[in-house]
């Protein structure tokens, strides 16, 4: 209706007072309009960026927890790791039977008895010289149960043949203690051929 009426003015040749209130008020309620427009916008380019620079702030924050967890996850197991670095150094230099002996000393609590250490040094004896001479480990897996029970799985590299060492140590106040040591080398291979053909049936 303004637009109507403001294009009637312009065809006219003389204008009355109320002509030239209509055209100031359509002329100020389109600054008002523009003004209120920029207004909004500037507020929602304040509201986004604001929004951005939570965004950003969370995603730093989360990646430093994240960061931070792992740092300690890794501190946790620190010591466990280090007698496992141990005992494959001395398995190198010494032999398999001095390797157990030292890890026999990481237990203060003597869970695992006498017995079992005589028969995985028996076990050990009888197969190395079908197994080649040592050539390195590389971690296979580590499970961990809350923060005082953790399992490392090691695959041990022979010249001839591979075997795998499974470490359980279990933490009941300050440090690590070996609970539990075993070997195997066909079971390893076994799983690792069921796992295949598992995967070949999905």
């Amino acid at each position: 209706m303004k637009f109507i009426v403001i294009n009637n003015l312009f065809e006219r040749r003389y204008f009355t007072w109320i002509d030239v209130s209509y055209v100031t008020i359509f002329i100020l309620n389109r600054k008002l309009f523009a003004f209120i427009n920029f207004t909004l916008s500037q507020l929602k380019y304040q509201k986004m960026k604001a929004l951005l620079v939570v965004l950003f702030a969370g995603n730093v924050c989360c990646a430093a927890l994240n960061s931070q967890a792992q740092t300690k996850s890794e501190s946790d197991v620190k010591e466990a790791v280090g007698y496992i670095n141990s005992f494959f150094k001395i398995y190198n230099t010494e032999g398999s039977d001095k390797a157990l002996d030292y890890i026999s000393t990481k237990n203060s609590l003597t869970i695992i008895s006498r017995d079992k250490w005589n028969y995985l040094k028996s076990k050990l004896d009888s197969i190395n010289s079908t197994l080649g001479n040592f050539t390195g480990f590389e971690l296979i897996n580590e499970k961990k149960i809350a923060g005082s029970l953790v399992l490392f799985s090691y695959l041990v590299k022979h010249k001839n043949y591979p075997i795998r060492f499974i470490f359980v140590f279990y933490k009941p106040e300050n440090h690590w203690l070996i609970d539990d040591v075993m070997f195997d080398s066909d079971d390893m291979i076994e799983e690792l051929k069921q796992s295949s053909k598992t995967n070949s049936v999905k």
